[in-house]
């Protein structure tokens, strides 16, 4: 064969098995009618050639052959001479170079490539390989081009008969399924004559581009290594980087105001829980059963029998015909002298004394007399505008509360003045 240059140059021509069929030890299995057959080749260096131009061409030289054949069966031999019936084509892979703006995504697959005026010139492919090309597509034709195989007779290997139109090797493959060249199954259905050498060749070139480049990209971490201090190659190229950042721009006075509320926020709860009053209400009165339960058991209620059908303006006439005062505290229910926390008339309701500060107290009218529970001598005593005091705990709360007893009887704010002063007179009357 001739080199770029011109020049003859004589391969090696290895002897290759090609089978009759899918197995070689089956004859039934031979294909019947007319039969096609791909060889993809890869040739060696003749003994008679030692010079190193000799040895780079043949080394990377690819021969791809299409044939045709009536009756396979009927014949003991392979005769790939005729030109009517067989194809059979010389290539020698080049790699070419170029600089180009790629667009890449997050994980580093080209998007996008422009413009990419690539070439082939030695100069320009030395400035990215320190050494040459050739041994990428020497180690790469030792995967995936089907040199004959001495322990297999050829099995596996593609180099089989066949009367279908179904590929036997990666590169007829994906020329049938991308339809490289507009030629598809044509190259390999057997009763199509064989493609001519421009489509072949071109479908070819195309095939063996995309998977010699997949190959590269499945090994580039040890073919592709980063050049190093004392390379002469120039493969230092200079760039840019775009990428994609989330930034936030906030404005001055937005940003002010949002200070502010969250300071706000920081402040508030501390003065609220801080300043808060030391009382509480057992339940909230937001529904009307927690109504009923601060005046159920409360002798106010007597006060409002007969006004459910009053209306607002005559029930407000009837209570300030009463002349009463209402107040929220603990006291004694009129109906089960229990402990309630509610709303009662005044005069019955108790103010809770803080704990420390609870005293036994009485109506005394000078400074003498019974001292109190912790020994004083009754000098700072409280007068009681009620009658008598004793300690009861209360049913809703953990703390000791000082609550009135009042006297029996209650039937009206008078009555109970009465009973209080004369409760009072009594007291005031021990020494």
């Amino acid at each position: 064969m001739q080199d770029k240059h011109g020049n003859l140059i004589t391969c090696s021509n290895n002897d290759t098995i090609i089978l009759n069929g899918p197995l070689p030890s089956a004859p039934s299995d031979c294909p019947r009618g007319p039969s096609a057959l791909e060889l993809i080749l890869s040739p060696d260096v003749s003994g008679n050639e030692t010079s190193q131009a000799a040895y780079e061409f043949c080394s990377t030289l690819v021969i791809a052959v299409w044939a045709r054949h009536s009756s396979i069966c009927n014949r003991n031999h392979t005769d790939l001479t005729s030109t009517d019936t067989t194809l059979a084509l010389g290539c020698q892979p080049s790699l070419a170079a170029g600089a180009a703006t790629v667009t890449v995504n997050t994980e580093g697959q080209v998007q996008r490539v422009a413009p990419f005026n690539t070439t082939t010139a030695d100069d320009q492919v030395r400035r990215h390989f320190s050494n040459e090309p050739r041994e990428l597509f020497r180690q790469a034709q030792q995967y995936y081009i089907n040199n004959q195989n001495e322990n297999n007779n050829g099995e596996g290997t593609g180099r089989t008969w066949h009367n279908d139109s179904l590929p036997s090797d990666f590169h007829n493959y994906l020329i049938a399924q991308r339809n490289l060249s507009g030629v598809a199954r044509t190259l390999l259905d057997p009763h199509s004559p064989v493609p001519s050498a421009a489509a072949a060749s071109a479908a070819f070139a195309a095939a063996y581009a995309e998977i010699f480049a997949i190959w590269l990209a499945s090994h580039k971490d040890r073919l592709l290594l980063p050049r190093g201090d004392n390379d002469t190659a120039s493969s230092t190229l200079s760039g840019h980087l775009i990428v994609y950042e989330t930034r936030i721009f906030l404005s001055t006075p937005m940003f002010a105001i949002a200070v502010a509320i969250l300071s706000l926020y920081v402040v508030m709860p501390l003065v609220v829980y801080a300043r808060r009053p030391g009382r509480f209400l057992p339940q909230l009165p937001t529904t009307l059963a927690s109504v009923i339960a601060m005046t159920a058991a409360s002798g106010a209620m007597r006060d409002f029998r007969g006004t459910s059908g009053m209306t607002k303006r005559e029930r407000e006439e009837w209570l300030e015909g009463l002349g009463e005062r209402y107040a929220y505290g603990s006291y004694l229910g009129a109906a089960d002298g229990r402990v309630h926390v509610g709303v009662e008339k005044a005069p019955w309701v108790s103010v809770r004394v803080p704990l420390g500060e609870k005293k036994r107290l009485g109506w005394l009218s000078g400074g003498g007399g019974r001292g109190d529970d912790d020994g004083n001598d009754g000098k700072e005593r409280t007068a009681w505008p009620w009658s008598r005091l004793r300690r009861k705990k209360s049913a809703n709360s953990e703390q000791d509360g000082l609550v009135t007893e009042p006297p029996t009887g209650r039937q009206g704010s008078d009555d109970a003045d009465a009973a209080g002063r004369r409760e009072s007179n009594g007291i005031g009357q021990q020494h």
